[in-house]
C-alpha cells in the first residue's frame, strides 16, 4: 500500500504478512509532485536481476523510482549510481 501525503510517499511493506518485520518507507516526492496529489502506483520487478523483487513506484504519469531490495536488512533502498546503470526497465522511465 501506498500514500502520497503532502508530498512524502509513504509505502507500508508486510513481508510475507510477517508483521514483526513491518516497516514504512518515506520517500520525497517534491521534486515530481510538488503539491502532493498524485496517486502513487506500484510494480513488482527484479530490475536488478539478482534474483530479488524490487519496487517501483510511479507517481502519476511520470517516470518511475526504483528501490532495490536489500537481502541483507530485508529492506528497500534506491540504488546506487553505478546500480542505476546496470537495472532492466522494460518499457519503463528510469
Amino acid at each position: 500500500m501506498a500514500t502520497n501525503d503532502h508530498s512524502i510517499g509513504h509505502i507500508w511493506l508486510l513481508p510475507a504478512g510477517q508483521a514483526k518485520q513491518a516497516s514504512i518507507v518515506e520517500i520525497p516526492l517534491t521534486d515530481v509532485d510538488p503539491d502532493g496529489k498524485l496517486p502513487l502506483h506500484l510494480a513488482i520487478a527484479d530490475v536488478d536481476r539478482d534474483g530479488h523483487p524490487d519496487l517501483l513506484v510511479t507517481p502519476g504519469d511520470g517516470p518511475s523510482m526504483v528501490y532495490l531490495f536489500d537481502t541483507g536488512k530485508v529492506a528497500l533502498r534506491p540504488p546506487t549510481p553505478d546500480e542505476q546503470r546496470r537495472l532492466v526497465l522494460s518499457g519503463a522511465n528510469r
